[in-house]
Order: C-alpha cells, then sequence, then structure tokens
C-alpha cells in the first residue's frame, strides 16, 4: 500500500526545487575556486590559502556525516532541509561580510557542516516522494543539480563576481537559498523519520573486502579532483585561455559524462570507472606538458569534465554495490571519506604550489588518478 508521498507520476515541481538547491550547493561549495584571485587580493592572502575556503568547507562535512546519518533518520524531512538551507543561507552571508580570511574560513565551516547532512538526506528524501519504480529517477533528477551547477551555475556565478565583486555572488547564494528554501517548504511532502537500522555498525562494512577496494578509489579519485580543481583559474591563465571558457569546456563534458553515466552504469561501472580516470589523467598531462596549445587545452577541459562530472554517481554506486544491507551506513562512511578527502587535496595542493608551483599540483594529481584506475584494474571483480 502506497503512502500519500508515494506518487505513480514524478512530482516535477518539488523535484525542481530540490534540484535548485542541489545547484545552489554545489555552487556554494566550489565558488571560491574561480574567485582565487579576487578573494585573495581582497582578503590579504595567497591563493593557496584561498584554496582552504574550498577545503574548509568539506572538513566538517566529513566529520559529520556518520554521526548525523543516525540521528536524521529521525526528523521530518521537511524541516530538517528547511534548517540546512538557513545553515547554507548563514555561511554564504557571513562569507560576504568577512572583512578577514579567519571569518571568511568560519562562514565556510558553517556552510560545510551544512552540507555534510544535506548530501546525505537529499537523494533519499527525493526517493520517498514516489513509488518504488521512480525512485532512481527521481534522485536522478533532484541530483542533476550539480553537474547543471558546475557546467552553467559556477561560470555564471563567476562572471557575476568578476563583474560586480566577489562578494555581491556570496550575497546572491544567500538570498537564493532562503528564496528556494521557503518554496521546499512549500511545496515539498511532509514525510516522517525513520528509525536507523541499528543491525548494521560501520565496522560491519569495514569487514567487506570489496567495500575497502571501493573507498580506497573514492580517496585517490577525490584527492586528484580537488588537488588542482580549485586552481582552475590558475590552469586557466597557464593555458592562455579565459575562465569562462574553461568553465564552459569543463561543463560541456561534465554534462555528456554524465548522460553516459546514466545510460550505461548498470551493466559498465567498471569500464566508465576506467574511463573517468584515465580522462582525468590525460587532461592533467596536456595541462603540464602541452600548456603552450590553447585548443588542446580546451579539448583537455572537456576530458576533466568528464572525468569531474559523473564522480559522485561513480563512487556512490562502487560503494552501494559492496553491501547487502547497511546502505545508510555505507554512505555514511562514503562521504566522510569524500569530505575528508576534500580537505585533504586543500592542504596537499596548497602545499605543493606554494613550495613547487602549479605544475607539481598537475602532476601528483595525474599519479592518482593513474593509480585509482589501477586499483579498479586490479580488483575488476568488485566493479562488475
Amino acid at each position: 500500500m502506497k503512502t500519500d508521498t508515494e506518487q505513480q507520476g514524478l512530482p516535477w515541481l518539488p523535484l525542481m526545487v530540490m534540484l535548485g538547491l542541489v545547484l545552489l550547493a554545489i555552487i556554494s561549495e566550489l565558488l571560491p575556486s574561480g574567485l582565487l584571485v579576487q578573494m585573495g587580493d581582497d582578503l590579504g592572502v595567497d591563493y593557496g590559502t584561498v584554496s582552504y575556503l574550498v577545503g574548509g568547507y568539506a572538513l566538517p562535512a566529513g566529520l559529520l556525516a556518520i554521526p548525523m546519518t543516525q540521528v536524521v533518520t529521525k526528523f521530518n524531512r521537511r524541516p530538517l532541509l528547511l534548517v540546512l538551507t538557513c545553515g547554507f543561507a548563514l555561511s554564504n552571508f557571513l562569507v560576504f561580510l568577512a572583512p578577514n580570511f579567519p571569518l571568511a574560513f568560519m562562514g565556510r565551516l558553517i556552510g560545510g557542516a551544512s552540507a555534510g547532512t544535506f548530501w546525505s538526506m537529499l537523494g533519499p528524501y527525493a526517493m520517498d516522494m514516489v513509488s518504488s519504480e521512480n525512485r532512481g529517477k527521481a534522485g536522478t533528477i533532484a541530483l542533476a543539480g550539480s553537474p547543471i551547477g558546475i557546467s552553467l551555475g559556477l561560470p555564471l556565478w563567476t562572471r557575476l563576481g568578476q563583474i560586480a565583486g566577489w562578494r555581491i555572488v556570496f550575497l546572491a547564494t544567500a538570498l537564493a537559498f532562503l528564496v528556494l528554501g521557503l518554496l521546499a517548504w512549500r511545496l515539498l511532502p511532509s514525510i516522517p523519520g525513520q528509525a536507523s537500522d541499528s543491525r548494521v555498525k560501520p565496522t560491519d562494512v569495514l569487514k567487506k573486502p570489496g567495500f575497502r577496494v571501493a573507498i580506497l578509489v573514492v580517496f585517490l579519485m577525490v584527492m586528484a579532483e580537488y588537488s588542482v580543481y580549485v586552481y582552475i583559474q590558475l590552469i586557466s591563465e597557464r593555458l592562455g585561455l579565459a575562465l569562462q571558457s574553461s568553465q564552459i569546456f569543463f561543463g560541456v563534458g561534465a554534462l555528456l559524462a554524465v548522460w553516459i553515466v546514466a545510460r550505461l552504469i548498470d551493466s559498465h561501472l567498471k569500464h566508465l570507472t576506467q574511463g573517468a580516470l584515465l580522462a582525468g589523467a590525460l587532461a592533467m598531462f596536456v595541462f603540464l606538458a602541452l600548456s603552450g596549445h590553447p585548443l588542446l587545452g580546451l579539448g583537455a577541459m572537456v576530458l576533466w569534465g568528464m572525468s569531474f562530472g559523473p564522480i559522485s554517481s561513480l563512487l556512490q554506486n562502487s560503494v552501494i554495490r559492496q553491501v547487502d544491507k547497511g546502505h545508510d551506513v555505507a554512505m555514511s562512511i562514503q562521504t566522510t571519506v569524500f569530505d575528508l578527502s576534500i580537505m585533504g587535496a586543500s592542504v596537499m595542493g596548497a602545499s605543493f604550489y606554494q613550495g613547487l608551483g602549479l605544475g607539481a599540483n598537475l602532476l601528483i594529481a595525474m599519479i592518482l588518478f593513474l593509480g585509482a584506475a589501477l586499483v579498479v584494474t586490479v580488483f575488476r571483480q568488485y566493479y562488475k
């Protein structure tokens, strides 16, 4: 018997609101990467230090993912989502007001705390609004805001920041979160919380060898992507490209890869994961060794986008396939590793950039991509 929230069709308007929130969430997470120079100059810190605004965002998200997974299942999804959107809004508003780097970093920590819970609950919330045969579609539609945000929203927000000032885009993001939060309160169904699965513990999941392999690939791939993504503005300058051009070609690659992955992931997880990792490695090689060729640089941006765009879908599917039950626990561990890897990539990337220059970041990212591809190939039995 279906509940009131399980629709025979797809509730398009609520799903579009969710898509919008996901779009804003990914923009909020990555926005400093497109405004690295402007923020560094205004806040009086070097560009490597500004990269911590991305890494610091991920720190509380990673630390809170597992304990919050046990808590949020007990609460009604709609008021919980409103609280989280208010947290995002507060985070961006504090960055807008921040007179110095420490206060901006504090604002980013608040956003990261909201993000950790947001990413854990939004997909299941979307799936709970529909009947069982539409759960996958609903989750995919809601989370499509991530590649759309990377390909369209982030370039637009970056351009606005360059024209009107970086603080204005953080203020605009805060206001947009409030508007969509109110729409979500009015349009999304009230879905009561559920008791968490007490039979499955994180240690039970970690005993599975396939799960440990999948988590290792999460660590390597996220470290590779985020140790360089925050420097996309500097990479564009290295290639002689305008930042907006780089972001557009990157976004085209991301959307193309998401479309391919959505069609083939059920039967070709191994090949798709290997392809994404090798595309990332090849892009890093072009950035590192062929920087004097702008056309090759644009092609490499497409490849990089094809590596970055489907990262969540590929890594989540690889993790989920390793467990028969306790999916919520598995995903909380994956979220923790994912977000702490972003923080680790931020620290590592800043250290390499400040000590050895951008080329070192590109080289280590290429090595990490190739290492992850090797792991998938050697342990291919877990990627069937």
